[in-house]
């Protein structure tokens, strides 16, 4: 996929106790307007990890500056969704893991 035109990044090593709401302040004071977050439960309970939606490709493109950013003591990842690891989160959640 072009990079100009991909407005989602993957998150990884979330605090398990982060919410959403927690996202969307890091990511629009950095990045720009998230418009929608996915992932983060898996059975009522928090997987570390969430898709975030962007509303233009370029908050998206920023956001992936946020990588390594610190979290409540945790640096969490900020991938392209068509990386690896978005890929191999991606599988665990619809095999159901």
């Amino acid at each position: 996929p072009d990079p100009a035109t991909v407005t989602q990044v993957f998150i990884r090593g979330l605090p398990f106790k982060s919410r959403p709401m927690d996202i969307v302040e890091i990511f629009e004071k950095h990045a720009g307007t998230v418009t929608r977050i996915e992932g983060m439960f898996f059975d009522g309970r928090a997987s570390g990890r969430a898709w975030v939606t962007f509303e233009e490709a370029s908050f998206a493109i920023k956001a992936l500056e946020l990588d390594q950013t610190e979290m409540d003591g945790r640096r969490v990842e900020v991938y392209p969704p068509y990386s690896r690891p978005a890929r191999q989160a991606l599988r665990l959640v619809t095999e159901g893991q």
